[in-house]
């Protein structure tokens, strides 16, 4: 196969995306505060509201909409101090609206999940500091980009057709490659290299089955993008499935005093 013919003509859009992404994201990142609680939420209420309308794509796009609102609204009263009461209603709304319309477990499920993985990168940022923050946040783009990069460049055998059709054995490797690069930049910052490795190999792997669980809703849903929001992308869960899955079990991680336990390794 030609270089020309392997599927990049989306390549350009694909990278001012990223690039938008990813400045709005960790700027916030850096700055804490309101401003990471906001973005946060937003991205938490788009990516609610894609879920809910890929298992409601007729009548229910209204309630899709409400039901992300709600969502976004409710991780905010948590991420703020002193609004956890204001979140109750919007609580009520979105569980009486998933509960009443098709697929409620399905949508119930990755909503919850959603607001955990928020929920859970903030909680790693005030609680594990923001080098651990933006580690898992660099990993989880840098699988993504990898995975893209040599899934394309590479092809082969796929990794797990039923499931993610595109997506292959090479890509996941070259996923897992950039991966580690990225924690070995972390190593010379500051982490020890047994720390970095151990992150960077355990987060990708996250990563990716976040990014394989994304599939099978979509599968499940007969829809082949989260949404069309992002040029290039597909939707906001096309991009932040990987980071919500890592994000969980960061949050576990940091809860329980492993995540900076590696710090010393």
């Amino acid at each position: 196969m030609s270089w020309s013919r392997l599927s990049f003509e989306d390549l350009g859009i694909r990278i001012l995306s990223s690039v938008v992404l990813a400045a709005i994201g960790l700027t916030s990142l850096w700055m804490g505060g309101l401003a990471f609680a906001g973005v946060l939420s937003v991205a938490a209420a788009v990516i609610s509201w894609e879920i809910a309308a890929m298992h409601w794509p007729d009548s229910g796009r209204a309630y899709a909409f409400l039901a992300g609102a709600a969502a976004g609204a409710a991780l905010f009263s948590l991420l703020v101090p002193g609004l956890l009461w204001i979140g109750t209603p919007f609580w009520v709304v979105a569980i009486a609206i998933v509960l009443t319309k098709p697929s409620p477990h399905a949508v119930a499920a990755a909503l919850a999940v959603v607001v955990a993985g928020f929920l859970g990168l903030a909680t790693i940022r005030s609680e594990c500091g923001l080098m651990l923050a933006s580690l898992v946040v660099m990993v989880v783009i840098a699988t993504d980009t990898g995975g893209y990069m040599v899934g394309r460049l590479v092809g082969g055998p796929k990794f797990w057709p039923a499931i993610s059709p595109n997506k292959t054995w090479s890509g996941v490797v070259g996923g897992w490659f950039l991966a580690v690069c990225v924690g070995m930049v972390y190593w010379m910052s500051g982490l020890t290299m047994i720390s970095a490795l151990v992150l960077a190999i355990f987060l990708s792997a996250l990563s990716q089955i976040g990014d394989l669980a994304e599939s099978a809703i979509k599968r499940r849903a007969g829809a082949k993008d989260g949404g069309r929001l992002i040029p290039g992308h597909g939707g906001l869960i096309d991009r932040f499935d990987g980071l919500v899955v890592a994000c969980c079990f960061g949050w576990l991680m940091c809860s329980a005093g492993i995540l900076t336990r590696f710090v010393a390794i």
